[in-house]
């Protein structure tokens, strides 16, 4: 939620330095965790609770095939959206990921 939180508000997820380069940031194998890591367990474990078992494990099936098929056409993707769409894409992310860690805390601490 914080670096989501960071992006929205600042319009950069990381600070670069005066001599690093422009937009070079570090390669870090984040595509697995962030796609089957311990968020998407913990999630689908909670997701079990308000809904059938088959039905998740569909949901997150389709999740993986529309993911495999985004990483597989992703050039494709970046070139007709080029710069610009590519970066609100960005924004239209966190701005997600942040209503959905919001969803998550409100109903974790309303227990309900």
């Amino acid at each position: 939620m914080a670096l989501s939180v960071k992006d929205l508000v600042t319009g950069k997820l990381f600070e670069t330095t005066a001599g690093s380069g422009g937009e070079t940031a570090g390669v870090v194998p984040l595509g697995t965790p962030l796609v089957v890591g311990p968020a998407v367990l913990t999630t689908l474990l909670l997701l079990i609770d308000q809904y059938h078992a088959l039905l998740v494990v569909l949901a997150f099936m389709l999740n993986l095939a529309f993911a495999w098929l985004v990483f597989n056409q992703s050039d494709r993707i970046a070139r007709f959206l080029g710069k610009g769409g590519v970066a609100a894409t960005a924004k239209i992310a966190s701005l997600l990921l942040a209503a959905i860690a919001v969803k998550m805390i409100r109903r974790g601490i309303l227990g309900g």
